[in-house]
């Protein structure tokens, strides 16, 4: 972290367009992982940090549907907050 300090607003600006489409990619890749009727669980800021498991619905461009294993409601979610169960 103390690195960052020491970083110009131009290095700092790259770094975070490196982050940014890191984070892209990656959320690419799962996407491509992913397939309807997978059961998946992601972290939900919304239900105070609680894990919800699910199903995928539906896959849209940039993000699935998830219904809820045990309220029955349908998540919006993006691919990079979501863990495929085996």
């Amino acid at each position: 972290m103390q690195e960052l300090r020491l970083m110009t607003e131009d290095e700092l600006r790259t770094l975070s367009n490196q982050i940014h489409d890191e984070i892209q990619h990656r959320g690419q890749m799962k996407k491509h992982s992913l397939n309807v009727q997978d059961k998946v669980t992601f972290i939900s800021s919304r239900k105070g940090n609680a894990t919800i498991t699910g199903t995928i619905t539906k896959i849209n461009r940039t993000r699935a549907l998830v219904k809820d294993d045990n309220t029955e409601t349908t998540w919006r979610v993006p691919f990079s907050m979501l863990s495929k169960l085996s």
